[in-house]
């Protein structure tokens, strides 16, 4: 019998919601800590410290990019008692707020140089990156008038005006504010209620979040009160257009260039966003997750991305408690997808299932050991990071991720990078701090057909690097049978070229266990299988 070629091994990712033997060669059952690249699969997964430096407020909540005038990368990073900036090495405060606030509530946007900062414990604020640590200031509400309605020449402030909003978002030059809590005599919260501004200046503000009126007629800024699906949760650009997220609920908002502004149109109500940060957009569609699912919407339909795949697991693993604490990114460097959940267990975001388009594949992977991330971000850049000498490295070259000419710590510049704690972690890092296990698994696969058990003798790895992987091979006698699990092989790539086993059965399994540390990546394998007799 000539040797049955499996160059596609694990390439789709992993499918644990279908029948294992129902399944091609290209599915997994399980796994953790992986990554498929360029049709390649390789250890990935946990985190290390981007710097020792810890924040000056306290513990982190959301970190957003900044590019400044000048072309330089800016790190803005809220926490419960600040607003600091980052530059990779140290920290410098530009917001300390009179009094403590939850870090999970935080939202953040930009809009040219300008930063927009949100926190429903108090009110929005900006920062204007012009190269300089001046210090952030309240956002402007609209102008001032006296009694007679004359301008005052001074500005209100959303602090003045006592409104505060949930979530800020941005669409080209306009700024929307979701689920308001407005003065009416008495505090009163709108929870679905969308407000926009006045389109902002170039690298700066909204002179106006006021409606027009006698005052002043030139405003276009206004609200809607969509009025069905429950409360607003998020919102995202999606080519001209601005789509906002409720509970079970997806809007439209089209700019009109009249004096209503903005027009709404309902999509959908069947679908709902998690968390204000459980979304991102990716070659025109929106990414997120909703607390049934994890779905991409074009604009016109949304599809499931989990349905017949993982959405059984995904039930299992997300901790429903904490759902709003689901993060969304786009990792552009490998073409992923990120969701990020808090697993049963943990009130933060701490495991994530990753999708990349290009391959359409979906791996699993743990975010970090050392805590759950409330939020995380993807950005470009580098973190002044020192790189040894490879005479003065601690690891030797067959225990580390990284090429021999590579420029960076991190691949072309990208980096993802989340909090946790007072502390900045890289969430995507080729030599993680945790001692974390990737592994990937294939159970229940035929080799020749349900009515033909073989023998398989030989593995031939298709794998290039240097670290050790070890094959452990079982197989099963019929559909969802026991497995007989043989001892566990090491292959050193550019050493060893085959694996001899032995192992019999009409399904056949096959579990393999990447190093933490090493430059391994698979590409397939050619097995050696006799037929051992018809069932």
């Amino acid at each position: 019998m000539p040797l049955v070629p499996l160059s596609d091994f694990g390439m789709s990712g992993v499918v644990s919601d279908a029948a294992p033997w129902d399944l091609p060669p290209n599915a997994l059952t399980d796994g953790r800590n992986f990554r498929i690249h360029n049709g390649r699969l390789g250890p990935s997964g946990g985190s290390s410290l981007a710097t020792n430096r810890v924040t000056v407020g306290g513990s982190i909540g959301h970190i957003a990019q900044s590019v400044s005038a000048n072309g330089d990368n800016t790190w803005v990073v809220c926490t419960e008692n600040t607003v600091e900036i980052w530059d990779g090495s140290k920290f410098v405060v530009i917001w300390a707020y009179p009094y403590a606030v939850d870090e999970t509530k935080f939202s953040a946007c930009t809009i040219g140089h300008a930063v927009f900062i949100n926190n429903p414990d108090s009110y929005p604020i900006f920062w204007i990156n012009d190269g300089s640590m001046d210090t952030a200031d309240w956002l402007v509400w609209g102008p001032e008038y006296d009694e007679d309605d004359n301008p005052t020449g001074l500005n209100e402030t959303w602090r003045d005006a006592g409104i505060k909003c949930r979530v800020l978002a941005s669409h080209k030059n306009f700024l929307f504010a979701l689920g308001t809590i407005e003065q009416d005599g008495a505090a009163v919260t709108y929870g679905d209620r969308v407000r926009w501004s006045h389109p902002c200046e170039p690298n700066g503000i909204p002179y106006t979040w006021k409606e027009p009126d006698n005052n002043d007629r030139s405003s276009i800024a206004g609200y809607v009160t969509l009025g069905r699906g429950g409360d607003v949760v998020g919102g995202e650009s999606m080519r001209d257009s601005m789509v906002i997220y409720s509970q079970n609920a997806i809007s439209i908002m089209d700019f009109t260039g009249d004096a209503l502004g903005w027009r709404r149109r309902s999509l959908s109500n069947t679908y709902g966003l998690s968390g204000k940060d459980a979304l991102v957009e990716c070659n025109g569609a929106h990414f997120f997750m909703s607390p049934e699912d994890i779905l991409v919407f074009d604009g016109n339909q949304t599809q499931s991305l989990l349905q017949g795949r993982m959405r059984k697991r995904y039930a299992a693993d997300l901790n429903y408690g904490f759902v709003d604490r689901c993060v969304a990114l786009h990792n552009m460097t490998f073409n992923e997808i990120w969701f990020c959940f808090p697993s049963r267990g943990s009130s933060k975001a701490n495991m994530a299932y990753t999708y990349n388009y290009r391959d359409q594949s979906i791996g699993i992977r743990d975010l970090s050991l050392s805590g759950g991330v409330v939020h995380a971000t993807f950005g470009r850049g580098t973190l002044n990071m020192v790189k040894d000498k490879w005479d003065e490295s601690e690891p030797t070259w067959e225990q580390i991720r990284e090429l021999w000419d590579q420029n960076a710590p991190n691949p072309f510049g990208g980096l993802v990078l989340g909090g946790i704690g007072d502390r900045i972690y890289s969430l995507d890092t080729f030599n993680p701090d945790d001692d974390i296990e990737s592994y990937v698994e294939r159970v229940g696969m035929p080799i020749e057909g349900h009515d033909t058990a073989v023998t398989i003798t030989r593995i031939y790895p298709h794998i290039e690097g240097f670290a050790p992987v070890h094959f452990k091979l079982g197989s099963q006698q019929a559909a969802g049978g026991y497995v007989d699990w043989k001892t566990p092989r090491e292959f050193v790539p550019g050493i060893n070229r085959k694996i001899d086993v032995k192992s019999t059965g009409e399904l056949h399994c096959m579990r393999i266990d990447m190093p933490k540390v090493g430059n391994v990546t698979l590409s397939g394998m050619d097995v050696d299988a006799v037929p051992a007799g018809k069932r």
